[in-house]
């Protein structure tokens, strides 16, 4: 009886982180089908006709310039960083360019 009891308890625990889970995916979704500009250069983010590509888009959901998204890593691999999300760590972008 112990043993069932428990494991209702925990089923119940696992189905709130699930759903928290769930809604942070819903968010980031959101966000991607929103973004329409580039957080570096500022310009609007649409499949480029020379390179064909379109936007990168990060795990926190922000969308970059593929090719904005290559530089700002080369910068951070040059200052043996890794590479971060320049709209989530705002300070620390706005330190690096500044530098």
């Amino acid at each position: 009886m112990w043993f069932v009891y428990a494991m209702a308890r925990k089923v119940t625990t696992n189905e709130s982180r699930l759903e928290s889970i769930l809604r942070e995916i819903q968010t980031k979704l959101q966000l991607l089908g929103e973004a329409t500009d580039c957080p570096v250069c500022l310009e609007s983010i649409s499949a480029d006709a020379v390179s064909g590509e379109a936007g990168v888009a990060l795990g926190c959901a922000h969308k970059l310039h593929a090719d904005c998204w290559r530089h700002w890593s080369a910068h951070c691999a040059n200052r043996h960083k890794p590479a971060f999300c320049p709209l989530c760590r705002n300070d620390e972008f706005l330190e690096d360019i500044l530098v």
